[in-house]
């Protein structure tokens, strides 16, 4: 999964923000690697320009109707991926051990946000 937006360079929280994620048995869907509550995590962030990013690159068709018209993209490739809101989340699912979780993302992390609620830092704990 891949996050599109126009903030051409991360930006630095000055404070703690609440998100929410989706998790299969305590795993991300786009991190393979199990979550314990409480605990930091950290990933690097990628980014890059793009003039016309493929359409399969977008989370959702959401983000792809925010987007379909921009000429020029940043794509982040690497992150910690999560909803800003919980009604963010397009699955709506809590079965098959899919659950939304409550994360947070401490102060001083680096985020990119895209215009449809999709957030992606560096750093996240999981938190409910």
């Amino acid at each position: 999964m891949c996050l599109i937006t126009e903030q051409t360079k991360p930006e630095i929280t000055t404070k703690d923000i609440v998100v929410w994620k989706v998790l299969k048995n305590m795993l991300s869907i786009t991190f393979p690697a199990k979550w314990t509550r409480g605990k930091l995590k950290r990933a690097k962030l990628n980014w890059k320009n793009s003039i016309c990013p493929d359409s399969r690159a977008f989370f959702d068709n959401r983000s792809y109707d925010a987007y379909r018209d921009t000429t020029e993209f940043i794509i982040v490739s690497t992150g910690l991926h999560a909803f800003c809101t919980k009604n963010r989340n397009p699955f709506c699912m809590e079965f098959n051990n899919y659950k939304l979780h409550k994360m947070l993302i401490p102060a001083g992390s680096k985020i990119f946000k895209d215009k449809t609620g999709l957030i992606v830092s560096n750093q996240m704990i999981l938190i409910k």
